[in-house]
């Protein structure tokens, strides 16, 4: 329950799924806060556990076990899986040094000892989220010192003075801060959203059920192919048409690409009218794809304006969606974005939205 969450001066937040505190940049919960939460941290639990014994459970003979008896302090460690059936003792500066996309397990079964300002150094292309300290007893990071990487422990983590941890910490009994400063850096994997299946679908810019017209044709220019169906190529209407020599397609000073549409010559009939059914499956993929995030619901009752908005879904049933002014989506590579509406989305003349780190376009859907 949350009152096991203590010395923070924690407030609700209106909805009542999550409290804030002046200590946290971010937010806490608890199994006892109002649904979804209860569910959001069983399952959180869940994890963490499954976490802990993949790691537990490793196999590797790459390095000796019980590395210089457990005083790895003063070491410079290559990445791969480390086993220590004794306590370790970290008593001078250790580095851990390797490429980019290095990984380091420590797999332990007795305590983990960061002595007072000792500090934890990667170097090379190491990253504390591919750190992982895995032990069954306890871990204690004295004052003034300074860990990177994934903490995970089946009892207890003790944190000093001054301390600091880059990467999270797992523990599944108690975690102990006293005046020390802990910041995870988020897995990119962890968003854990897929992007919509497009199917055939994505072979257009442009696909239409009833119509596609352009009001001033010689100012547009549209960069892939278009189609209709079950509408005929009429219902392409503003665009200067040439029929391919054998009618499958057509083609338009305004498309870089190809007009289809469900009465041009063989294939074409069947290649769209594919299309238009993935199109539908994709569409109800997207509006059912659940949203557990209460705070990406209705997002600030829709009217949107210099936001920068992080990698999820967003759920609008109750207000229409208004752009006044540029907003960016930031998030890493492979981020996923899905906004869900069931009123109107209307973006302002001379306003953009930006992508930021390794968003892409094909990954936003709306």
């Amino acid at each position: 329950a949350a009152t096991a969450m203590t010395g923070f001066a924690l407030t609700a937040s209106s909805h009542g799924a999550y409290t804030t505190s002046s200590q946290i940049n971010g937010k806490a919960y608890a199994a006892d806060y109002v649904v979804p939460t209860p569910a959001k941290m069983t399952k959180a639990i869940l994890d963490m556990e499954k976490a802990y014994t993949a790691a537990a459970d490793l196999v590797s003979n790459e390095h000796p076990w019980n590395f210089k008896d457990g005083f790895i302090g003063g070491q410079t460690l290559a990445p791969g899986v480390w086993t220590f059936k004794k306590v370790v003792n970290i008593n001078s500066d250790l580095t851990l040094e390797g490429p980019a996309n290095s990984v380091f397990h420590f797999q332990g079964t007795e305590a983990y000892n960061l002595a007072v300002g000792v500090k934890v150094i990667l170097k090379g292309g190491v990253k504390a989220e591919n750190v992982f300290w895995q032990t069954a007893s306890v871990v204690s990071l004295l004052a003034d010192s300074h860990m990177e990487g994934n903490i995970m422990t089946y009892t207890g983590v003790n944190i000093g003075k001054r301390a600091t941890v880059i990467g999270f910490i797992h523990a599944q009994t108690r975690v102990d801060i006293d005046g020390s400063t802990i910041t995870y850096i988020r897995r990119p994997d962890q968003y854990n959203i897929e992007p919509i299946d497009l199917g055939t679908a994505d072979d257009f810019t442009i696909l239409s059920k009833t119509a596609i017209n352009v009001a001033d044709g010689a100012a547009s220019a549209i960069i892939g192919d278009i189609g209709v169906s079950p509408i005929t190529y009429a219902a392409m209407t503003g665009f200067d048409l040439t029929d391919s020599a054998d009618r499958t397609y057509s083609t338009s000073s305004q498309v870089t690409g190809k007009a289809w549409a469900s009465d041009y010559v063989d294939p074409t009939p069947a290649t769209i009218h594919q299309a238009i059914l993935d199109m539908g499956v994709a569409y109800t993929a997207a509006a059912n794809t659940v949203n557990s995030d209460l705070d990406k619901i209705e997002y600030k009752g829709g009217a949107l304006k210099n936001d920068t908005l992080t990698p999820g879904i967003y759920t609008w049933a109750a207000n229409k969606v208004n752009i006044s002014a540029d907003i960016t989506l930031e998030g890493p590579e492979n981020s996923v974005f899905i906004f869900q509406l069931t009123q109107p989305l209307t973006q302002e003349a001379y306003t953009k939205v930006h992508l930021k780190g390794g968003v892409k376009a094909q990954n936003v859907f709306w």
